[in-house]
């Protein structure tokens, strides 16, 4: 179980990682860039330090968007939109997922998740069919009723005692026999 939740808070820390990759490499394209009100250095995201969540800048308006042009006097040429975009072909964004752009590495990340799911699923139906395995066992060995036994134990006295009580009645006839017939 230790290692399935490792392997999740690895994923977690991947995802994490790769999110605030592409969104600092989003930022900074767009900070270049100029609004069609002349504006710039307007993030599109804010991003935690700590790995928290990332949300899209409050400050940000249609007019400031940092996607209109990559030059100021030249509003709406969309050459800052299109490096932008650009940036989800771009590789190595996140040092730990070398040489795979943003939706390769979220297609990895993913696909390591479906695994850890399966393994975990798999673990789980192993570990009750060898409860279930287990139960049958320790019902086998403490399937004894103790009250059957007893019953047994108290018809196996019973046994005895007539046995007994036959066998002083036997000698009670030959004691009387021998004394009589002589």
């Amino acid at each position: 179980m230790l290692a399935g939740a490792a392997a999740v808070s690895q994923l977690q820390a991947q995802v994490n990682g790769l999110s605030t990759s592409v969104a600092s490499a989003l930022n900074t394209q767009a900070e270049s860039g100029y609004g069609l009100d002349g504006s710039t250095g307007t993030a599109l995201f804010t991003v935690s330090g700590s790995g928290g969540p990332i949300s899209v800048n409050s400050s940000l308006t249609e007019q400031n968007l940092g996607a209109a042009a990559t030059a100021a006097g030249v509003p709406g040429d969309g050459s800052n939109a299109a490096a932008l975009a650009a940036i989800g072909n771009n590789q190595n964004l996140d040092a730990s997922l070398p040489n795979s752009t943003p939706v390769e590495a979220f297609s990895e990340i993913t696909s390591n998740f479906g695994t850890v799911v399966q393994n975990a699923n798999s673990n789980q139906q192993q570990s009750a069919a060898t409860v279930q395995s287990l139960t049958q066992l320790q019902s086998s060995i403490t399937g004894v009723s103790l009250n059957d036994q007893l019953t047994q134990l108290i018809q196996y006295q019973n046994a005895l005692e007539a046995s007994g009580r036959a066998v002083q009645a036997a000698d009670d006839i030959t004691t009387y026999l021998v004394q009589n017939l002589s």
